[in-house]
């Protein structure tokens, strides 16, 4: 009888990765949404998010620059954000890892220089799959979740890159401060007048910060991630009443 597949999260430290390293200089959370082989070169698409927006061009320069780049072609870019096709001569991860090793779960983090994947383990035992992976760089972290953690979590990083590009830095550290000291809980904790104090903000000013980052929020939430679930929704539904009209 097969045995039922592992799910494993590791977190890997690469010996030799260009985009692992300028996650780390410039301090860019990376998404990887796949890689593809399409002739002789190698196809990476990756959306990533920076701090800081005058980093973009020295980003750009600094893996263009690297022997292994044939060219970056940018799909998209905002202020905090860059979506791009990095064109590669060669990649040992997909040659190694993807193609013949491992079923990797995409995408994948690429943040201050570690690979953050899963894979999905059919028939090696542990043992092996721990001896693969360190021909490819240093493993800081390996553990086993359920599948629907997993997915949960490559949910997250898509989440987590997105509203990192419509808040700024301040905005995100005033909405970690106010839910870690108990503003948003019920009976709150801390009132607006002493979350302000303890931001040495003014009263006014703290809650033009707080609604700002509420309303990008909301409207990341309502505008974005649930249409797609509530649109499949109401498709089925109009599906069902017109099969009922047919009856």
């Amino acid at each position: 009888m097969l045995r039922s597949p592992l799910v494993l999260y590791v977190s890997m430290r690469p010996y030799t990765s260009i985009f692992s390293l300028a996650s780390k200089c410039f301090n860019i959370f990376m998404i990887n949404f796949g890689i593809f082989k399409l002739g002789n070169h190698i196809h990476t698409v990756i959306k990533c998010s920076y701090t800081n927006p005058h980093d973009y061009i020295k980003f750009i320069e600094f893996i263009s620059s690297h022997p292994n780049i044939e060219h970056i072609r940018v799909l998209e870019k905002r202020k905090r954000s860059l979506s791009f096709i990095a064109v590669k001569k060669s990649c040992r991860f997909y040659e190694k890892i993807i193609t013949k090793e491992f079923l990797v779960l995409m995408p994948y983090v690429i943040v201050d220089g570690y690979k953050k994947f899963f894979i999905i383990v059919t028939e090696q035992g542990m043992d092996d799959v721990v001896e693969k992976l360190k021909k490819h760089g240093e493993i800081v972290h390996l553990e086993t979740l359920p599948f629907d953690i997993a997915v949960n979590k490559l949910t997250s990083y898509i989440n987590a890159l997105n509203l990192h590009s419509v808040l700024t830095d301040r905005q995100l550290n005033i909405l970690d401060m106010a839910y870690s000291w108990g503003y948003y809980e019920w009976p709150r904790k801390l009132s607006v007048t002493k979350l302000a104090k303890k931001l040495n903000l003014s009263k006014s000013a703290t809650c033009e910060h707080l609604r700002k980052a509420e309303l990008k929020v909301i409207k990341y939430v309502l505008k974005e991630a649930l249409p797609i679930i509530r649109g499949a929704h109401a498709n089925q539904a109009k599906i069902s009443l017109k099969l009922r009209e047919m009856v």
